[in-house]
């Protein structure tokens, strides 16, 4: 049985989660915990450019490493001359194994049940495919062999007063101001879920509009100005639209402005519940994309889920061909009335 790690509180540590959005704000409560616990260690986080920025200005990280999967003899030389006492690969990829590996780094973390898992000095023994828990808790769960068992941490994204005025500023040239009642629609999502139909994503803001005077800004990514033109068209076009309009930080800084936000399984959901800011959640009833692991952490959230008991579909072959046109806008409707109304009586997260 290996031993636990016993650390002396200025140790070297890399911490590697080279995937998506939400992938890696749901990490950032290790970056957290490891800080909090040795304030004088230096943790530095090797993660994809897409991604990087949700660290930005995150306090519990010396430095950032950007991977680049067609550099890797650079990266193999950054990091062996950084000499890293310790690796915790969060996001299991057998070149980043083999990496920490061939680099001498002599303590690494890694999960179970991989082929490459004999690469990995401490294994933790996790099926994050029986999603039995949360995705930031199964991430948590590999400080375990530093004796480390934190209790609830939430997520969190660290904007600057620079980034909220610029993103006030931007809100005022559309005409909304502070006393708005601002509701984000992001009818987009990733690869790893199921959309909500965006005609239903157009009638539910629509009637949010209606209903509370509400004024609607629908976001997304350069590739999503199709959507995003189908809800607009059951506003009548009166909305603010800022498709394709905003990297990732502005996009964060918009949305910690917002009273609601609507979307599927996708990073801005993530993003929402790490600045505070409810959501309504749309999530497909595969297994592997749970709001059980991918939900919105942390409470206030409504999650909505079609009804159809149990699923054994993939993402890239539903059955009924998308499901989830089963969730009605009229139950969406409600979550965010509720949401909306403890908000207006002066309940906030």
């Amino acid at each position: 049985m290996i031993e636990d790690v016993t650390l002396r509180g200025d140790e070297r540590i890399l911490i590697t989660r080279t995937d998506r959005i939400g992938d890696l704000v749901l990490t950032t409560p290790v970056f957290a915990a490891l800080k909090h616990s040795f304030p004088n260690l230096r943790v530095d986080a090797l993660v994809s450019s897409y991604a990087s920025s949700v660290l930005q200005n995150n306090p519990h990280i010396d430095n950032l490493l950007l991977y680049d999967s067609d550099n890797h003899k650079g990266l193999h030389s950054t990091v062996g001359k950084n000499k890293y006492d310790l690796v915790i690969l969060v996001y299991p990829r057998p070149r980043l194994a083999w990496l920490a590996f061939r680099v001498g780094i002599p303590i690494r973390i890694g999960t179970a049940f991989r082929w490459y898992s004999f690469l990995h000095t401490h294994q933790i023994h996790q099926h994050r495919s029986k999603v039995e828990k949360h995705e930031l808790e199964y991430n948590l769960e590999l400080l375990n062999p530093l004796g480390l068992r934190p209790g609830k941490i939430f997520p969190k994204i660290y904007l600057s007063k620079t980034e909220t005025e610029a993103a006030d500023a931007l809100l005022r040239l559309y005409n909304l101001n502070q006393d708005d009642l601002k509701i984000i629609i992001h009818p987009g999502g990733g690869r790893s879920s199921l959309r909500w139909p965006e005609e239903k994503f157009g009638e539910l803001a629509a009637l949010l509009k209606q209903r509370f005077s509400a004024r609607i800004i629908i976001t997304g990514d350069e590739n999503e100005k199709r959507f995003s033109e189908k809800v607009l068209q059951f506003l009548n076009q009166q909305a603010v639209d800022l498709t394709g309009k905003l990297n990732l930080r502005q996009l964060a800084a918009m949305i910690s402005g917002a009273d609601l936000v609507v979307t599927n399984s996708t990073g801005p959901l993530h993003l929402a519940a790490a600045l505070g800011v409810r959501t309504v959640g749309l999530f497909c009833p595969i297994k592997t994309a749970s709001p059980v692991r991918w939900g919105p952490y942390g409470p206030g959230h409504v999650v909505l889920v079609p009804p159809i008991g149990s699923c054994r579909c993939s993402v890239e072959k539903c059955r009924r061909g998308n499901c989830m046109d089963l969730i009605k806008v009229e139950d969406a409707y409600q979550g965010a009335e509720l949401i909306l109304k403890e908000a207006q009586a002066g309940a906030k997260i």
